[in-house]
């Protein structure tokens, strides 16, 4: 099952009608799409949505999150609603989550991912600017199960594959 989740763009979300068309084109194409109910609007709404596959033993196969990313002083982030993000310098540079109280916040939505994404799985972002730092390569390190971690060096566009790969914490 693909299933998009779209986060808050520039304080408001994406019309859902322009969302609704791309996933009847996806449906189109024989994929099976699934909608969340409200837009995921924070990490731990985001969580709580994400928790609910296991619970239910399902998984999703592919994930696709519609957010947006900003290059750092130092790394990039990926936005997760309108006023949380991920951010690179939640990892140590092994990969490694702090121990700081944003990086546990990043952990409890990591791990729901984890969780919720079968062995081979995907997980797309379309966040912009992510070739800055190894936020996509800690992600995939931390999810590992060869889940395949997609997102874009620089401008993403939230319909297509991302131009960075990363299984396992490898770049692909």
């Amino acid at each position: 099952m693909t299933v998009w989740v779209k986060s808050t763009i520039a304080g408001r979300s994406l019309g859902r009608g322009v969302l609704e068309l791309i996933a009847h084109g996806w449906a189109y194409l024989g994929r099976l799409v699934s909608w969340p109910d409200e837009i995921v609007n924070g990490v731990e709404e985001f969580a709580w949505w994400l928790n609910s596959f296991p619970a239910r033993n399902a998984c999703i196969k592919t994930l696709r999150v519609m957010s947006h990313g900003h290059k750092l002083g130092v790394g990039s982030d990926i936005s997760v609603g309108q006023t949380e993000e991920i951010r690179s310098d939640d990892f140590d540079d092994d990969g490694n989550l702090l121990s700081t109280p944003h990086a546990h916040q990043t952990k409890k939505l990591l791990d729901a991912l984890k969780a919720a994404l079968p062995p081979g799985g995907r997980l797309i972002f379309s966040a912009c600017w992510q070739g800055t730092s190894g936020l996509l390569r800690h992600i995939s390190q931390y999810i590992d199960k060869g889940v395949l971690v997609e997102g874009w060096f620089g401008r993403g566009y939230p319909w297509l594959r991302g131009n960075m790969f990363f299984r396992n914490g490898v770049r692909r």
